[in-house]
């Protein structure tokens, strides 16, 4: 199987980052990673990313 795309994962959780940076490396071409939000936008507007896998809960011990 060809490996293409990029996909932009986004999550505080450094182990999730990691397991699904070697997760994912199967798949797709290129993966990054982000730990937080915060350069979610200047990233998007400089990398053409096919898929962003983005945990909505940033804060430690609160789920909303």
């Amino acid at each position: 199987m060809k490996k293409q795309g990029k996909i932009l994962i986004v999550d505080d959780n450094r182990n999730i980052l990691c397991a699904l940076q070697m997760l994912l490396g199967s798949y797709f071409e290129q993966v990054l990673t982000l730990p937080s939000p915060v350069r979610l936008l200047s990233v998007l507007r400089e990398e053409k990313v096919d898929v962003v896998l983005l945990d909505m809960n940033f804060n430690t011990g609160i789920n909303t």
